[in-house]
């Protein structure tokens, strides 16, 4: 089991022990178990970027898409890029700061790391959540 998880799944785990861990966590997981959750999350005036790629061997795209419709003022912005690219980040950046609650970016040619993959959109993408959050212009106000 380790090697499958970490040669074929290209999960890096140290032994058996942390991958019989992790899979049994992986098995248990369904969207369905968040959705109390994310009926919060659409009454708060907090914002969210969900990223998704078309190469991910573990999460289909359909599945996503479809935990990303449980979420309110959505929109899904299609980057035909692998990794980082400008034009994704400013369009999601775009729909931050035009008041978007909810953004689903769909990256076709990547896999399921995308917080290494496309990492600099994240880190925009949470600045200006930051920056434009309703608190923050008080304070400099």
């Amino acid at each position: 089991m380790y090697q499958i998880y970490n040669k074929f799944a290209r999960f890096k785990v140290n032994n058996g022990e942390i991958c019989g861990v992790a899979m049994n966590l992986m098995a248990g997981l369904q969207y369905s178990d968040a959705i109390p959750y994310i009926e919060n999350f659409n009454k708060s005036n907090a914002k969210a970027i969900l990223l998704y790629g078309g190469k991910d061997w573990l999460i289909e795209p359909s599945v996503s898409r479809e935990f990303r419709s449980c979420f309110k003022d959505n929109i899904e912005i299609i980057s035909k890029h692998r990794g980082d690219d400008s034009e994704t980040t400013e369009n999601v950046i775009n729909e931050l700061k035009n008041g978007r609650k909810t953004i689903g970016v769909f990256c076709q040619r990547d896999g399921h790391f995308l917080q290494k993959d496309r990492a600099d959109l994240i880190a925009e993408a949470v600045l200006t959540i930051l920056k434009n959050h309703p608190e923050n212009s008080r304070q400099s106000a």
